[in-house]
């Protein structure tokens, strides 16, 4: 039988190398030279092969084989990220302080526009100014916060009732007649009123956009405008019916309330003199149709109960002009009465 031969191992190569790793003689390193350790050694060829270099010079694990669960000498971390959370948070505190310091500036603008606001609606302003104080205040009426108006209403419709004064207005000529119906009074010039017609639409505005505001000030509020009655034109007096009507729907029992004493003439008083002014308002013709007008609109929104309450002090204050000479005097008396009737029978 032929003879068997083993095969190579590694091919002649590999036996090649084995022979001379055989016959060579092991030569010891360099005294001073320190020899690495097997372990070692292979360690940094599993590094050199298992990591690899990003064009960003940072050291990732190769996608050949899963990462490791131990920490590697040659991972570096980003060191951006954490540079970058610190600008952000440095940004973050400048933006926050420019916030504050822009709040600041604007409340303090705020101010100064209010004071400027206040000053230029007296009426000692000059009419240029108080036209152009109106119009910004008009605008503030529709747009300004609700918190702007907690704060500030008070003083705004004081500094506009501050208008309703016979000394403001200078009038170039007196109503011949008086009469609701506009005869007479209608013809006067509105020429020197125009600071009672500047807050009288003024008012107007606050009360179709914030009325709320204005229920604080019924009583102050029925008071100017029942006395400014007594010398303003018939134009400006029914705007004032108007307000008065508006503000009958906010709390109608305190309207009535500080309406009876415009409302009702006292005949003691009125007999004594006609010519000489008094304090009670009621004693002018005037006063007392704008006051049973606005009678006459807020007792439609009281119920039924609330008015039955009202009626001993209503109705003697109402039927002392009832025999009144002015026709107006007499017709607003009859609208009351009808109005009571619809209401409690």
């Amino acid at each position: 039988s032929p003879e068997s031969t083993e095969p190579p191992l590694h091919g002649t190569l590999s036996t090649q190398k084995l022979q001379d790793n055989r016959t060579t003689p092991h030569k010891e390193p360099p005294s001073g030279t320190k020899r690495a350790s097997p372990l070692s050694t292979a360690a940094q060829f599993a590094d050199h092969n298992d990591v690899m270099r990003t064009p960003s010079g940072v050291v990732a694990p190769s996608s050949s084989r899963p990462a490791s669960s131990g920490k590697s000498s040659h991972h570096v971390s980003p060191a951006p990220a954490k540079s970058n959370a610190v600008a952000g948070s440095s940004h973050g505190a400048k933006k926050s302080d420019l916030a504050a310091n822009g709040a600041k500036d604007k409340n303090s603008s705020a101010i100064r526009d209010t004071l400027w606001l206040l000053e230029h609606l007296k009426p000692s302003a000059a009419l240029s100014d108080r036209a152009e104080a109106s119009k910004d205040l008009k605008q503030r009426i529709k747009s300004a916060s609700e918190s702007y108006w907690m704060q500030n209403y008070a003083q705004i419709v004081t500094v506009l009732l501050d208008s309703f004064r016979a000394d403001v207005c200078t009038p170039s000529a007196a109503p011949a007649v008086i009469s609701s119906s506009g005869t007479g009074v209608a013809k006067a010039s509105l020429v020197g009123y125009e600071h009672v017609e500047f807050s009288t639409k003024a008012l107007l505005v606050l009360m179709r956009y914030r009325a709320p505001h204005m229920k604080n000030l019924i009583e102050v509020l029925a008071d100017k405008l029942c006395r400014a009655g007594e010398f303003v034109p018939q134009p400006i007096a029914q705007s004032l019916e108007m307000i008065l009507s508006e503000l009958s729907k906010q709390d109608a029992v305190r309207l009535v309330t500080a309406l009876l004493p415009y409302a009702t003439l006292d005949t003691s008083s009125a007999s004594s003199s006609s010519n000489t002014s008094s304090n009670n308002a009621g004693e002018n013709p005037q006063v007392r149709i704008l006051a049973l007008h606005a009678l006459c609109a807020s007792i439609k929104h009281l119920s039924s109960a609330q008015l039955l309450s009202l009626l001993p002090s209503l109705v003697p204050a109402v039927l002392s002009s009832v025999n009144s000479s002015l026709a107006d005097l007499r017709k607003a008396v009859i609208f009351i009465l009808v109005e009571v009737y619809l209401s409690v029978g």
